[in-house]
């Protein structure tokens, strides 16, 4: 079983995100805070991980840091960086820090889908 972590802490993005990516052999993991995320990526192997850089409601970004946890934690695992106060400089620091891809929401969810498709998040 293959398994995404999905770290973002509104209501909203959690449920749609888990339905929709959710499939056959892939399962989501949800949590709304950055501890809980570093736990998971300490404990558990991720096919891809989806963090909101500003968890929490802060002006900081602790998604950077979970990006470069993950980047030290997790073998082969896509990296994505969502966030509702994108630049181009921000953008950039996701890049530095590991994240494989920045978006700014919102973003379909079914837009992470096909990208994890190309990815073969969704293959055996």
């Amino acid at each position: 079983m293959k398994k995404i972590l999905l770290a973002d802490d509104e209501e909203s993005i959690q449920v749609a995100y888990s339905r929709l990516l959710e499939s056959p052999g892939v399962a989501v993991e949800v949590v709304g805070c950055v501890e809980s995320a570093q736990n998971c990526l300490e404990s558990q192997q991720y096919a891809a991980i989806i963090v909101d850089l500003r968890l929490q409601g802060t002006a900081s970004m602790p998604g950077l840091s979970l990006v470069r946890s993950a980047r030290k934690t997790q073998l082969n695992c896509f990296s994505v960086v969502m966030t509702a106060y994108g630049d181009k400089q921000t953008e950039d620091k996701a890049i530095d820090a590991g994240a494989d891809l920045f978006l700014e929401k919102p973003v379909s969810p079914g837009i992470l889908k096909n990208l994890f498709a190309d990815r073969n998040i969704y293959s055996s």
